[in-house]
């Protein structure tokens, strides 16, 4: 078993396309920072390991533009939850490179506000997608330092009958961790 904390940048991406007579797109990104944990089983074969996982990721990536005029669109992606698998080859007996994949589900919240507050609209929902991910973890005794790139692609989307959009994540994380 083993149990991390980690730390990293994380970069949000939405796209929205609105069509409803006047053809619209929406589309921006936004970085913040990111923090969240794992805990995980691994099986040692020899000089590859394979295992699983769950995780849990925070951060508050927001994207705003207008839509139309002076108004204010908001897209938010806020916790994120994993669960997968991963397969990994030692390098040197101290150091492991894996790559990890699996279901992602994140809490994702929009906001609407109009010119002069007229129309205001907050929705918030769950999206469920899959992410994939490289990296590098150092062992030192039952301690161990990681590094990992991640890219979670959600489901896309519908608002009512005139838009669609997409959201995606990259993740660039570092975690301390130990094995028990």
């Amino acid at each position: 078993m083993r149990l991390e904390g980690r730390v990293g940048w994380d970069k949000v991406g939405v796209a929205l396309e609105v069509q409803d007579g006047i053809n619209r797109e929406f589309d921006g990104d936004a970085s913040t920072f990111s923090y969240g944990g794992e805990i995980g089983y691994d099986l040692s074969l020899g000089g590859a390991v394979i295992g699983a996982y769950g995780g849990a990721d925070f951060a508050q990536g927001e994207v705003c533009d207008s839509v139309l005029g002076n108004d204010r669109a908001c897209v938010e992606a806020e916790r994120n939850l994993t669960a997968g698998a991963r397969v990994g080859f030692l390098v040197i007996p101290v150091v492991l490179l894996y790559a990890k994949g699996g279901y992602s589900n994140a809490q994702v919240g929009a906001t609407y506000r109009s010119v002069g507050d007229l129309v205001n609209i907050e929705e918030s929902a769950s999206r469920a997608g899959y992410h994939v991910g490289l990296g590098a973890e150092l062992g030192i005794g039952q301690l161990y330092g990681k590094v990992e790139y991640v890219h979670t692609r959600y489901n896309d989307f519908e608002l009512g009958t005139s838009a669609s959009g997409s959201i995606n994540r990259n993740q660039v994380l570092a975690g301390l961790g130990i094995r028990f």
